[in-house]
C-alpha cells in the first residue's frame, strides 16, 4: 500500500492504475523505465516518502469524487468499473 489507498471495503481501489507525468524528466528512473528508482538520489527515502504521499492524497481525492458521483446507484463498484 505505497500510496496509502484502501484494498478492501467501500474504497475499493486494488484495481487501480495510476501514471505519474514527468514533464521535466527529474524522476530517477530505474533501467525498464517502469518504476522509479529513489536509491540513485541524495536523500532518496525522503523524496520517495513524499513523493508517494502527494500522489497518494491526489489519487484519493480524485477516486472520492468520482465515487460520490455514483451515490444511489446500486453496485457502485460495478458502476465506476464500467465507467472509468
Amino acid at each position: 500500500q505505497v500510496l496509502g489507498l484502501n484494498a478492501s471495503g467501500t474504497d475499493y481501489c486494488q484495481g487501480l492504475t495510476v501514471i505519474v507525468d514527468d514533464e521535466t524528466g527529474r524522476l530517477p528512473l530505474n533501467p525498464t523505465k517502469q518504476d522509479i528508482s529513489f536509491g540513485e538520489e541524495k536523500n532518496g527515502a525522503a523524496h520517495q516518502t513524499n513523493l508517494y504521499g502527494w500522489i497518494g492524497a491526489v489519487v484519493s481525492f480524485y477516486w472520492k469524487s468520482h465515487s460520490e458521483k455514483f451515490e444511489g446507484y446500486g453496485a457502485k463498484k460495478t458502476i465506476m468499473t464500467e465507467k472509468i
